[in-house]
């Protein structure tokens, strides 16, 4: 197949998609948090069996498939802030077709042509499984109805003079048609609305492999099948942590005095109930400036504060810097609700942060986590 196309990041136009699309998986993460952090709270109180935890449970369910799909559109909205480690492509490619097995239509035979000497790629292993299997679906449904073959296949090779990995994901399904094209990657763009696609797969797909230095590029045929075409570099992983993870809390439930900070009024409550209803005195503030106020002036002073990476004005990691300039020794949990990001997280701690708690949480995690700091911060352990 002939005429390949793909996304170019340095599209204004794709650029603008990746900061909104961002921001929206941003402010539905704070969103759904509350209600996630709520159900569960009085899910854990409601009687056992009753219809009213059941319906808790069900508003539950609802908000954890939301917050799928948030985070798919991180996926295709951030920029590369994790860690890589050397990764495997066959076995990545292993893990994704053992991911897509249940999606494959009866007639679609699956081909693995993948050498095991390929060279490792410096990246994140569940990103790229998670950006594989979202190729290898898109291209089943391509099938549906159809007998054929899907074949996935891998090659080294070098591009613009850096050494890599080619892989292509082929099948015989459907086609993409012309006037569909320049849409493929525009989130929330599907032709399969009525079969349930939310036509996030593809600019998921392409903002993980950007993320990780790499390209995605399409050749399709109508009526005949469509190729997915990466490439990823390959090149040295970055160098090991060298802090240790902490230990889990013996228990939940503490009486020391916690200061919340968060601009989101239903993230703020919701943080603040959870931690009362474990025994903590808690103040609440709605700004960075006015945390540091509570510091200064709290009677009995503050033991732990909780605070949101991306407010307007004093963000969470300016306000935490200022927090240890008042009071070095207490500790600085920073929470966000970005994916989870090994380099943004070595940054914070490295800034004095105590850790990040990503968000949105269940009210144990918050608890579990609440517990762990401050008993770290009384022992003098390393950050985690």
């Amino acid at each position: 197949m002939s005429n390949a196309w793909g996304p170019d990041d340095r599209d204004p136009a794709i650029r603008a998609l990746r900061i909104l699309a961002g921001g929206v998986a941003h402010d539905f993460n704070n969103l759904l948090g509350g209600i996630l952090g709520y159900s569960a709270y009085l899910g854990a109180r409601a009687e056992a069996g009753s219809k009213l935890q059941g319906d808790l449970e069900q508003i539950q369910e609802a908000a954890e498939t939301a917050i799928g799909l948030a985070r798919r559109l991180q996926g295709f909205a951030q920029r590369r802030q994790f860690r890589s480690v050397p990764v495997s492509v066959p076995a990545v490619v292993d893990a994704a077709l053992a991911a897509v097995e249940r999606s494959r239509p009866p007639k679609v035979t699956v081909r693995r042509e993948i050498p095991p000497d390929l060279p490792e790629i410096p990246g994140n292993p569940e990103r790229l499984r998670d950006a594989l299997t979202e190729l290898l679906l898109n291209a089943l449904e391509a099938m549906i109805g159809r007998s054929g073959d899907l074949t996935v296949s891998a090659a080294a090779g070098s591009h613009d003079g850096v050494e890599g990995v080619a892989l292509e994901v082929l099948d015989t399904g459907e086609g993409i048609p012309a006037e569909h094209r320049e849409w493929v990657f525009v989130p929330f763009y599907t032709t399969r609305a009525a079969t349930g696609h939310r036509g996030l797969g593809l600019p998921m797909a392409y903002g993980i492999l950007a993320n990780h230095g790499g390209s995605l590029r399409i050749a399709s045929v109508p009526g005949q099948g469509t190729a997915l075409r990466v490439w990823l570099p390959a090149g040295p992983a970055d160098p090991a942590p060298q802090h240790t993870a902490a230990e889990p809390a013996s228990t939940m439930e503490g009486t020391e005095t916690v200061l919340v900070v968060d601009d989101e009024p239903i993230v703020r409550n919701m943080t603040s109930d959870v931690l009362k209803a474990y025994g903590y005195q808690v103040v609440s503030a709605g700004s960075g400036d006015e945390a540091l106020d509570v510091v200064r002036n709290h009677p009995g002073g503050i033991h732990l504060v909780i605070v949101d990476l991306f407010m307007p004005g004093k963000g969470g990691g300016e306000t935490c810097r200022d927090i240890l300039k008042l009071a070095p020794e207490l500790p600085v949990l920073i929470t966000t609700g970005s994916v989870q990001q090994g380099e943004l997280e070595e940054r914070l701690v490295a800034d004095g942060a105590s850790g990040v708690l990503y968000k949105p949480f269940h009210s144990h995690q918050l608890a579990s986590r609440v517990r762990q700091t401050l008993d770290r911060g009384r022992s003098g352990a390393d950050h985690a």
